[in-house]
């Protein structure tokens, strides 16, 4: 047959099993607060790529503009040499 445990032991083994109680309420209380952690991780998660395709909408505009600017100003030197050319002939005329 078991002996019972000596008393200090009893204590001990109880200690050790609040301890255990103690960790566990901690883990149910963080498991709890993990759906709300997640939901603003996703609203953050949601925030941050609304703002880069705005980011990258802004650059392709950039880069639109940039390229009607290079086009005209590629058009305006073809008048400005034109130009230069026909001054050139009639004041050789």
């Amino acid at each position: 047959m078991n002996a019972p445990l000596p008393l200090r032991e009893q204590m001990k083994t109880l200690e050790q099993l609040q301890e255990l109680d103690l960790k566990i309420d901690s883990l149910k209380k963080q498991k709890l607060a993990l759906p709300a952690l997640l939901g603003t991780l996703n609203a953050s998660f949601t925030k941050l790529e609304t703002t880069l395709n705005s980011k990258k909408n802004a650059i392709l505009e950039i880069e639109k503009t940039t390229h009607q600017t290079q086009a005209a100003l590629d058009l305006n030197k073809d008048r400005l040499n034109r130009a230069n050319s026909k001054l050139e002939s009639v004041q050789n005329s």
